[in-house]
């Protein structure tokens, strides 16, 4: 079972430990991070198909959801 501990990037600082929620700055960066951790549990517990931590980084980084919006063009007055 994965157990978190101060190095692994998951935790605040001290001056956002009482905050419920991390800053919607550090959203996706936490999300790659939970993501990662999420399924090298799963590789462990044969889950998963086992794959180098490169692959698995790559892996995470090819599947997260990217922000692509158009631009805007006012349509009528």
């Amino acid at each position: 079972m994965y157990r978190g501990d101060s190095k692994d990037g998951l935790h605040s600082s001290k001056d956002e430990s009482s905050d419920l929620l991390p800053k919607l700055t550090r959203i996706a960066q936490l999300s790659r991070k939970i993501a990662f951790a999420v399924a090298k549990v799963a590789m462990e517990q044969n889950l998963a198909l086992s794959v180098s931590e490169n692959v698995l980084q790559q892996k995470v980084e090819s599947n997260l959801w990217k922000a692509e919006y158009r631009p805007y063009k006012r349509a009528s007055l």
